[in-house]
């Protein structure tokens, strides 16, 4: 027989005796009336004296007086019943009793049926438990107590074998925590609903005999809110209960005779113990399904060989069926976690299968009392079990059954006696105990088992003796022993080295001498040491929050402990630069504030998005940090940590940083050039300068010399070449290499070994260090001269040179010059007021009215009705293809008119919209006399009453150093540009260009018999030098005004300049047909020519508007298309 058995190695008893005197004093009158009443009630002997009553009752001292504070009263026997009736009169006075039992005879005496106990119960308000039994004056219970009856204390009420018939309000609204009614077999008016509140009840016993009619009981939170324990024992009545308790509750339904239980169960994982009788009754839902039921006893079942489960619940620790008609033992295999079977009182008969209880665990428990019919042997193998047979036929049993016979253990009840002469022997497994808080398994053969004992610190230790029963001496043996268990009381922190937590774990009776096991939120930390008190672990950075420590051993693991862990340091709280500017750069100093851990700067770290090498420390205190920049950083959002003795902070800190590569960023350097981490840019090939604004080769100007001597032509290139020109080369027109002769940044010559005999524009083709560009049309190389000449430049212009020339024979001239001339070697020698340009067909005229346009810079005459309109509307920086890069409309200007006694000018500021120019201005100047004016190198002589116009773009802010300008201006022609000359048609060309170059030189406007005539020089002022400018048409569009008339634009051209100069003139020309023969007079009005000189960039007028067919529309179609969207609406 293997048996388990539990030792109590300590109990200490302390026992303290307490005296205390004072002065008696006697019991009030009116408590001595309260017992004479109770006496005479119950047919008590005790003597009606205060020395009586305190000797059969217990009496105290409180507040100087002598009160009853517990009485127990009963019936003598016989029954007293010489006293007489008690006085109807009395009222119970026991101010300070607590307890109250009264029991009346069995045999039915009472001293007054008609005065009822509780109605007599009005000055006992410390009562806190009241027994009556045997009492037949108790027929009701009075309706409100005993909430009404000044019992606030009472919690405890018993009422046993009384004729109780009703208990109208059920004890409603009290605070009573117990009610037992035992025995009461005529109440028949029961109510117990949810209209009933026993807020504190939590024991309820009920047994009586309801009539059969169907009652229902709500057993439910809302009424009982705390009640864990209920036993109805009923008889011949169906009762229907709902019930809902609280976990951990206790249900018994026992039959008492022909009672049926149907319960209706609400939240069944509350209950852990059942018990229902009666043959008809019902649960619902099926307990099987119970989570946390433990004990399952079924009374009074029908059924004979069967559970009332097909599988053996295995939450179910202890079933019973008890007083059944089963007449076998059902064969359904047995949960393991049984301990308990029970089958007493019922009517097994036969011999029993005894292998069926073999699976069982040492220790389980077999009833089978009290089943007379059963027969047999107890076999050997039953010997781990505890056996009940007492009332059985079983006739023998085995010998381990025996050795403990004489001290009634609880492995057996029987009546079959022990053998003669019986021995019994015993063995042990080990005689080593491992002690877990001071209880011990021993293993062995017929060791017994005895009930468990309560063992305290300290543990056994060393060798002990282990009595194995107190009524057989003999079974003491010496053991050795060793405690395993132990428990952590608590954590908490000791020490915080480099990176390291130590926690101190505070354990009780922890055994050193056997190794123990510790994790920490499931892995394994360093132990430090191990000392009497306290185990003390090492974590190297934990995180935040809750740490699981477990110790365990071999024998034992200790329930877990959590530590609630958060880092006291470093925590930042703020950051700032604290010298060195606003910037963060190197030499930088920041400052850190927060909670820190004061040492060593070298012993702590900051880092600037993970990177610890920026910033090197310089001091460290509780409060503040301190670093050094070293190193040059991107900046923008940068996050900062802090390491200090090994601790990182746990949250990061986030910051925008200010750096030079920012500002770099953040400049015009990333448009060509490379930010460097320092903030330096660094420039793309072809740039240079402050953010690699400045590019290069930057062509704004050239002019040529011829050196007849060397036999070699010298160009000379204006604009922008670097700080540093190197490796240039520079190609003319894709033919001639020109080699460098000086290179500065603003100039750069070169030669061409001989003197090219080509003439008209060349282009120019130039590479410094890397950096190319291209100047289309950059250069007009004219005639060379038949004497030689020092210089010859790109700004001279000559209108001989230019002018187309008619095939007439010699000394013959155009219409013998209209009669206005002399023909002087086939050249008109005009007379005084003509003009040579049209071989002295027009006059200058005085009658022209002049008005100064406020608005716009516009070019404007009207001549007897006629007018003429010249307008700027547009300037665009365009790339070596025409395409627009951008684009400036020049429609709102502000002017300032200034007048003397000959000039009259008007100064114009265009308000730009855009950023792209700092300043465009034009000035628009009239006169009646005639002005030679300087430009470039030159002097343009200006007729009387004509218009000068200067238009100055400075600072515009190019897209590339490719790029060039063009100024877009405006006008309208006559379809018809004739007139008849002695009977000949003569005809007037719109557009007149020069040959060498295609640009225009005049424009002609005959409108009403008025000709109108522009001029146009060939060169702008580009920073200050005379460079090349050509005038072309852009577009032609039929007027929308007039169906004769056509709308014009042209455009002038300048190289890339910070400084571009445009300087017309306008001149009124009258055609004087004085002169004319003529076939017919046609019509006596005089027609007018107005000549137009635009000084370098910009409006000079030319002829000859079949010039068309030269220019390429089909390029430009995108361009002029945009252009013209844009005028109409400037128009608009």
């Amino acid at each position: 027989m293997t048996n388990y058995l539990l030792f109590i190695t300590i109990v200490v008893c302390f026992v303290f005796f307490t005296t205390s005197t004072s002065q008696a004093q006697s019991l009030s009158s009116s408590e001595i009336a309260s017992v004479e009443w109770l006496i005479k009630q119950y047919g008590s002997d005790v003597a009606v004296n205060e020395a009586a009553i305190c000797a059969a009752f217990t009496c105290n001292i409180i507040n100087g007086n002598r009160h009853i504070t517990s009485m127990s009263l009963s019936a003598s026997s016989p029954v007293t019943t010489t006293l007489g009736p008690p006085d109807s009169s009395t009222t119970l006075d026991f101010p300070e009793l607590k307890i109250l039992s009264l029991y009346g005879s069995a045999g039915g005496f009472i001293g007054d049926v008609n005065q009822n106990t509780i109605l007599k119960m009005r000055n006992m308000h410390q009562l806190t438990s009241l027994s009556i039994s045997y009492d037949n004056s108790l027929t009701t219970v009075p309706v409100g107590f005993p909430s009404t009856f000044d019992l606030p204390l009472l919690e405890y009420i018993l009422f046993a074998q009384s004729p109780i018939t009703t208990i109208p309000g059920f004890f409603n609204q009290s605070n009573l925590q117990t009610i037992n009614l035992q025995r009461i077999p005529y109440l028949d008016d029961l109510q117990i609903d949810n209209t009933i509140s026993l807020p504190d009840l939590a024991n309820l016993v009920l047994e009586t005999n309801i009539p059969s009619a169907v009652k229902t009981i709500d057993l439910i939170k809302s009424s009982f809110p705390k009640l864990l324990f209920f036993m109805f024992t009923f008889s011949n009545t169906i009762l229907n209960i709902n019930l809902d308790m609280i976990p951990g509750s206790v249900v018994r339904c026992k039959s008492g005779s022909n009672a049926t239980y149907n319960l209706n169960v609400i939240n069944t994982q509350n209950i852990i113990e059942l018990l229902v009788g009666g043959a008809q009754s019902t649960v619902v839902p099926s307990p099987t399904t119970w989570p946390n039921l433990k004990t399952w006893e079924v009374q009074d079942s029908p059924l004979t060989n069967t559970y009332p489960f097909s599988v053996f619940p295995q939450q179910v620790k202890t079933f019973s069926m008890t007083m059944s008609k089963i007449t076998s033992i059902p064969t359904t295999p047995l949960s393991l976690n049984l301990t308990k079977l029970s089958f007493s009182q019922s009517t097994i008969t036969g011999d029993i299968q005894w292998q069926y209880f073999n699976t069982q665990p040492n220790g389980f428990e077999i009833d089978l009392s009290f089943n007379t019919g059963i027969t047999g042997v107890v076999p050997d193998s039953m010997c781990p079990y505890k056996l009940r047979i007492t009332q059985t036929a079983i006739s023998s049993l085995p010998s381990c059954y025996f050795c403990y016979y004489l001290s009634n253990s609880n492995m057996i009840t029987s009546t079959i006696p022990v053998p003669q002469d019986y021995n019994c022997t015993i063995s042990f497994e080990s005689y080593d105990l491992v002690f877990l808080f001071g209880y011990a398994y021993v293993n062995g053969t017929n060791i017994g088992i005895r009930d468990s004992g309560y063992q305290s610190y300290p543990p056994p230790k060393g060798y002990i003796n282990i009595e194995l029963d107190s009524q057989y001496p003999l079974y003491t043996y010496n053991m050795s022993s060793i405690e395993v268990g132990m428990d952590i009381t608590s954590i908490s922190l000791l020490t915080l080295p480099q990176g390291i937590v130590t926690f101190r774990l505070r354990h009780v009776a922890l055994q050193m001498s056997i190794p123990h096991h510790i994790v920490a939120n499931g892995s394994a930390p360093v132990l430090a040491v191990v000392d009497t008190n306290f185990l003390y672990i090492n974590l190297t950075n934990p995180p935040d929050g809750l740490i699981t420590f477990s110790v365990s051993n071999s024998y034992f693991t200790a329930p877990p402990m959590t530590y609630d862990y958060q880092q006291g340091f470093p925590i930042i709280n703020t950051f700032m630069i604290y010298s060195g500017g606003d910037m963060s750069q190197v030499g930088t100093e920041y400052l850190l504030t927060g909670t820190f851990e004061p040492g060593l700067p070298s012993e702590s770290k900051i880092y600037f998005n993970g990177d610890s090498t920026i910033c090197n420390m310089t001091n460290v205190s509780s409060n503040t940090v301190r670093c050094l920049q070293t190193k040059y950083i991107q900046g923008g959002s940068t996050t900062i940590t802090f390491s200090n003795n090994g601790f990182l902070s746990r949250s990061t800190f986030q910051t925008a940083l200010t750096t030079p590569y920012m500002t770099c960023m953040e400049s015009a350097c990333q448009a060509h050039g490379t930010c460097e981490i320092n903030g330096g840019c660094v420039c793309k090939t072809g740039y240079y300068g402050v953010n690699c604004t400045m590019g290069y080769p930057k062509l704004s100007s050239g002019s040529y010399v011829d050196d007849t001597l060397e036999k070699k032509r010298i160009i000379s290139l204006f604009g922008d070449f670097s700080v540093t020109p190197t490796n240039v080369a520079i190609s003319i027109n894709g033919t001639w290499t020109c080699t460098p002769v000086l290179t500065q940044q603003l100039t750069i010559n070169c030669s061409i070994g001989l003197i090219p005999t080509t003439i008209g524009l060349v282009s120019v083709g130039i590479s410094v260090n890397g950096s190319s560009a291209f100047a289309k049309d950059f250069i007009l190389f004219r005639h060379i001269p038949s004497i030689p000449s020092s210089s010859s430049s790109s700004e001279q212009s000559s209108d001989s040179s230019n002018s187309d020339s008619t095939e007439v024979p010699i000394n013959q001239c155009p219409n013998n010059c209209f009669g206005h001339g002399e023909c002087i070697n086939s050249k008109c020698k005009c007379f005084e007021g003509y003009n040579v340009q049209d071989n002295c067909l027009t006059k200058i005229i005085n009658n022209n009215t002049i008005t100064p346009n406020t608005t716009a810079p516009t070019t404007s005459f009207d001549i007897d009705g006629v007018d003429f309109q010249f307008e700027i509307v547009a300037i665009q920086e365009i790339d070596g293809e025409n395409n627009i890069v951008q684009e400036l409309l020049t429609d709102k200007w502000n002017a300032t008119i200034y007048n003397d006694t000959q000039t009259t000018t008007v100064n114009y500021q265009l308000n730009a919209t855009k950023k792209t120019l700092s300043m465009v201005s034009a000035t628009i100047s009239f006169s009646s006399q005639p002005r030679d004016i300087p430009f470039g190198l030159e002097t343009l002589h200006i007729n009387a009453n004509s218009i000068k116009v200067s238009v100055n773009i400075s600072d515009w802010q190019y897209q590339s150093f490719l790029t060039t300008l063009r100024v877009i201006f405006k006008t309208t022609l006559s379809k018809d540009q004739s007139f008849e000359f002695d009977c000949q048609q003569q005809q007037i060309d719109s557009l007149q260009f020069d040959q060498l170059s295609s640009s225009i030189q005049y424009l002609r406007v005959v409108k009403d018999n008025i000709q109108f005539t522009g001029r146009f020089i060939d060169y702008v002022l580009s920073d200050g030098r005379p460079s090349f400018s050509k005038t072309y048409l852009i577009n032609q569009t039929q007027s929308t005004d007039d169906e004769d008339q056509i709308t014009i634009l042209i455009g002038i051209s300048t190289p890339q300049c910070q400084s571009c100069i445009l300087d017309p003139d306008f001149t009124p020309l009258l055609i004087d047909k004085s002169e004319d023969s003529g076939c017919e007079k046609k019509s006596n009005a005089w027609r007018i020519a107005v000549g137009v000189s635009v000084g370098g960039a910009a409006l000079i007028a030319a002829a000859s508007a079949v010039f068309i067919h030269r220019y390429n529309v089909a390029k430009k179609a995108r361009a002029v298309k945009s252009l013209q969207r844009k005028l109409h609406d400037f128009s608009g």
